[in-house]
């Protein structure tokens, strides 16, 4: 019975693993590495010697060989036959699926190692985990045998001892054969099967799986042979199928021409797996590569409404994500305009602007003084010059218009003659204006030059008047003055007066306007002084005098400062 149990056990077990087994496969890639010491594969037009370092297997002077690459021009102009291609990549014949990609065939490109307990290193250039580990390289004059050390980064390794590598001629089972080979001292070509290369399979630990390979030190243990370690591949073994997760966005609304980063929580990782994102803009009825897009998170750009899912694939099996949608949002379209502009620094404000779409802020350059509501501006509190209003919209991608708008300072005109009044016979005044370049103008009745401002007194109509200086441009604000124009004294005589107290020429009395120096005289006709005054508005009406014929003189000083005497005669008829 115990036996049966055990039996059946082992037969479980047994399944298991094998399910195990055929439910996860191996994936090869070539890892980039550092250490190589000799450059030993002749390339390019010359002597072997001017491209390489040394020869491959260590023979004596004269039969020597290094191998050959496609594009050997020897300097007799012989070209090989058979040759390494010229991308280094091979394609192994061993073990269907593994690819391995020599160094440079312009430097070093082997790890040669010739005596024995000599050692070297080759180093991955990017750490990373792996289940077996492929070394490609022959040995030259002879079988050479060595041990391999593969170190982790966290320190731990794993020993390969007695591990071996066939002569370049002859050997069983290679990964490829028949890559020519030249004499290094006299760079006569070689072709046929030979030489080979061959690799080293390294199986590692399950337990040493997820750890990541920092390098693989070697030491030549064998007499013989010449140790050339010219690639490494590694063979990860990934799930089958793998897990796409769940894509998520950084940002899943988003205006156009912003970004958002792209993940995957959830989804299979490690260094089997290879990652690719994908794009829809049709709701998922179709689905495109994103270019360049192939690590496990990516960062989008969409201009419109996409969903992004990622593809996760080891060897022949891949798993997909569930997608993500990042709507993206049409960007507002923002204007503005300041009608009337440029505007005067006085008093008041700016009418509203023109903007669209309503809803946003309004701000302004410092100095002015702006409502960041409505964008009307204060005058008179803002500073003068140039300046620039931005409105912002307020939608979920918000735009901004920007307006130029000019305050200007209304210029301080002046204006001033030498007097406020003047006769009318005396010389035409000229004002005091400033700034320069204004027009002149006055009211109705007075006479003046618009372009200097000289005003005719002899052609105004006598009386008061308004002189008014504008300036060019819209903030101009005109300065004024008041003038008075007095009539020159022109007196008129009256020959008849009849003082019968109709009210109808009662009495004598000369009219003048402005005088100074005023008297009157009126005379009998036996020239007795009957009548004397000094008031131009008093007046004569012969009360105690007989009808008669009467004489009177009447003297003054005009506005213009002439002195006139008049003479006349009156008739009084009672």
């Amino acid at each position: 019975m115990q036996k049966r149990f055990t039996r059946f056990i082992s037969t479980a077990l047994g399944l298991l693993v094998l399910a195990g087994v055929a439910s996860a496969q191996t994936v090869y890639a070539p890892v980039p590495v550092m250490g190589f010491t000799q450059d030993v594969i002749a390339n390019g037009p010359g002597a072997v010697t001017s491209s390489t370092t040394s020869d491959m297997d260590n023979g004596a002077v004269g039969n020597r060989f290094c191998f050959v690459a496609a594009d050997f021009v020897s300097p007799t102009g012989a070209t090989p036959v058979n040759s390494l291609a010229l991308n280094g990549i091979i394609n192994s014949l061993a073990t269907p699926g593994i690819t391995y990609k020599l160094g440079s065939y312009g430097a070093n490109n082997s790890l040669r190692l010739t005596t024995a307990g000599s050692t070297g290193t080759l180093t991955f250039t990017i750490p990373q985990s792996a289940g077996s580990v492929y070394l490609l390289g022959a040995s030259g004059n002879g079988i050479s045998t060595f041990t391999a050390t593969v170190v982790f980064t966290d320190g731990t390794s794993q020993v390969f001892a007695g591990r071996t590598l066939a002569d370049w001629f002859g050997g069983a089972s290679p990964v490829i054969q028949g890559v020519g080979r030249v004499n290094y001292d006299s760079n006569a070509l070689q072709a046929g099967t030979d030489p080979r290369l061959y690799e080293v399979p390294l199986s590692l630990l399950a337990a040493n799986y997820a750890k990541d390979i920092q390098r693989i030190d070697m030491t030549k243990t064998s007499t013989l042979g010449a140790l050339n370690l010219m690639a490494v591949s590694i063979g990860v073994v990934c799930p089958s199928p793998p897990v796409g997760g769940a894509a998520a966005a950084s940002v899943a609304r988003l205006c156009s021409g912003t970004s958002t980063s792209l993940s995957a929580p959830g989804a299979s990782a490690g260094a089997s797996l290879s990652y690719q994102w994908q794009a829809s803009t049709n709701g998922g009825t179709t689905w495109a590569d994103i270019a360049s897009a192939n690590a496990i998170t990516y960062t989008a750009t969409p201009t419109v409404t996409t969903q992004y899912r990622l593809r996760a694939t080891c060897g022949n099996s891949s798993g997909t994500s569930t997608p993500v949608t990042v709507t993206v949002e049409p960007r507002d379209v923002a204007a503005l305009t300041y009608p009337g502009s440029p505007f005067c620094q006085v008093s008041g404000a700016t009418a509203a602007p023109v903007f669209s779409p309503a809803g946003g802020s309004f701000s302004g350059t410092p100095g002015l003084v702006i409502n960041l509501s409505t964008g009307v501006v204060n005058l008179a509190s803002s500073t003068a010059g140039a300046h620039t209003v931005r409105y912002t919209s307020a939608g979920f991608c918000p735009a901004t218009a920007t307006a130029a708008l000019t305050l200007a300072v209304a210029p301080a005109a002046t204006l001033a003659y030498g007097g406020s009044s003047y006769c009318q016979a005396s010389a035409d005044p000229v004002p005091t204006a400033a700034p320069v370049g204004g027009t002149f103008a006055g009211t109705p009745g007075l006479v003046v030059n618009a372009s200097t401002g000289a005003v005719s007194l002899a052609q105004s109509t006598p009386g008061l008047h308004t002189v008014t200086y504008a300036l060019a441009g819209a903030c101009a604000a005109p300065a004024s003055t008041t003038l008075r124009i007095e009539a020159t004294a022109a007196p008129v005589f009256y020959n008849i007066i009849t003082p019968n107290g109709d009210t109808k020429n009662d009495y004598l009395a000369v009219s003048l306007p402005s005088v100074t120096g005023y008297e009157m005289q009126v005379y009998n006709r036996w020239g007795k002084r009957v009548w004397l005054s000094t008031d131009p508005g008093a007046h004569w009406a012969a009360e105690g005098n007989a009808a008669g014929i009467y004489y009177y003189w009447v003297s003054f000083t005009d506005c213009s400062g002439q002195s006139q005497t008049h003479r006349s005669w009156v008739e009084v008829i009672k």
